[in-house]
């Protein structure tokens, strides 16, 4: 699993960190979790990476316009992503930088500003936003094993959860039971179901895709949001909150 070095940018300086593996830190300079980034004069932002004869460097410009660029030595330099991370009217805004660990070709870079931030905390979203159309078919599925109140077997309470959330509507198209019989066979007395359901969602701007999973008291849970919209034109009903 990756770890992100996250620096915080405020009023076009850094002003903090999560303090992962970080060798210096100014308000114009941070180095850490393999990355040296800097604030140049004219307000862009450099960082870079660099392993043997491999570099990337992830630039953005006061005009909220980002630029991730692969080098190696003797080979062409490749424009890896590029885009606006932030309104085109505002420029580049408040926010936080995350830079990952691993190997180079692995490493990843973005940006979230404040109010994202603030969107994908009040509804969970730590599985990151996909900006594609939601108008599309997801596969949803439910599993469950644990003992039954009668049972003596020592069988873990094991599970994963799914649901899919949308101002859209959506079809169930198809079912798939999932094959218990050999746990089953094992625990005779264990309650065991396995279900992965299609739904098509049509008429949609949006689709959450909440999984939770669950081993005894160890608990994942995580939202992914689909969607072509910026995130400041989503409506999404209050009930669906965290916080």
């Amino acid at each position: 699993m990756r770890s992100f070095l996250e620096i915080t940018l405020k009023n076009g300086c850094f002003t903090g960190t999560n303090g992962l593996n970080v060798t210096e830190f100014k308000n114009y300079t941070v180095k850490g979790n393999g990355w040296e980034c800097y604030i140049e004069r004219s307000g862009r932002i450099f960082c870079r990476t660099v392993e043997e004869d491999k570099i990337i460097h992830y630039t953005i410009t006061t005009a909220g316009y980002f630029t991730i660029t692969y080098i190696e030595v003797d080979k062409v330099t490749k424009v890896l992503k590029e885009g606006y991370i932030t309104d085109r009217k505002k420029g580049l805004e408040n926010g936080t930088i995350f830079l990952s660990d691993g190997p180079i070709t692995k490493r990843v870079a973005f940006f979230r500003s404040v109010g994202l931030k603030e969107f994908q905390n009040k509804y969970g979203i730590n599985g990151g936003i996909k900006k594609i159309d939601p108008n599309t078919i997801y596969s949803v599925r439910n599993a469950h094993c644990n003992n039954l109140e009668t049972s003596g077997d020592v069988i873990p309470d094991i599970g994963t959860f799914c649901e899919i959330i949308t101002d859209g509507t959506k079809e169930k198209i198809g079912e798939v039971w999932g094959n218990t019989e050999e746990l089953k066979e094992r625990f005779p007395n264990c309650n065991a179901f396995e279900l992965e359901e299609m739904f098509e969602v049509k008429d949609a701007t949006w689709v959450i895709k909440h999984v939770k999973t669950w081993n005894e008291d160890k608990v994942t849970e995580y939202r992914i949001l689909y969607s072509k919209e910026n995130y400041t034109q989503i409506e999404i009903p209050d009930n669906y909150k965290v916080i």
